[in-house]
């Protein structure tokens, strides 16, 4: 879903809010909060399109936003750390996080994938692992 952010004044239509937030792109809500894209980094909305997690997370190489901040599930969701820009299926020391809805990080992992049903597949050194959305291992 793109959206465009106008910065908008009440009172003038035509004078421009520079504090209004930049979002160039947002995912679709889930737990209240939405992935937006600033053009630069991601970040998560809320349903008054305003970050409460600002801009701080990276996007892959040549993707042009593509989505890697992804979607909060039992509290938590995936990201990539810092903001920088990572080749797809990339290993980084302590690159990936899992967050919760505050932006904390929860722990550092040199990759994460997407959840299942609150369950994310990551990576450590050479070993993979399945974690609950408490960063605990299960598998």
């Amino acid at each position: 879903m793109v959206v465009f952010v106008c910065g908008c004044n009440a009172q003038n239509k035509n004078t421009i809010n520079t504090e209004a937030p930049k979002i160039v792109l947002a995912e679709a809500f889930s737990e209240g909060l939405a992935a937006a894209y600033d053009g630069k980094k991601w970040g998560y909305i809320n349903t008054a399109g305003e970050y409460v997690i600002k801009p701080q997370f990276g996007s892959y190489a040549d993707q042009d936003g593509h989505i890697t901040a992804l979607p909060f599930v039992n509290g938590t969701a995936a990201v990539i750390l810092p903001a920088v820009e990572v080749e797809f299926d990339e290993i980084i020391k302590n690159g990936f996080a899992l967050i919760d809805t505050t932006g904390q990080i929860i722990k550092r992992y040199d990759h994460i994938g997407r959840s299942y049903n609150g369950e994310y597949e990551v990576q450590i050194s050479d070993r993979k692992y399945t974690i609950n959305s408490k960063g605990e291992r299960i598998k």
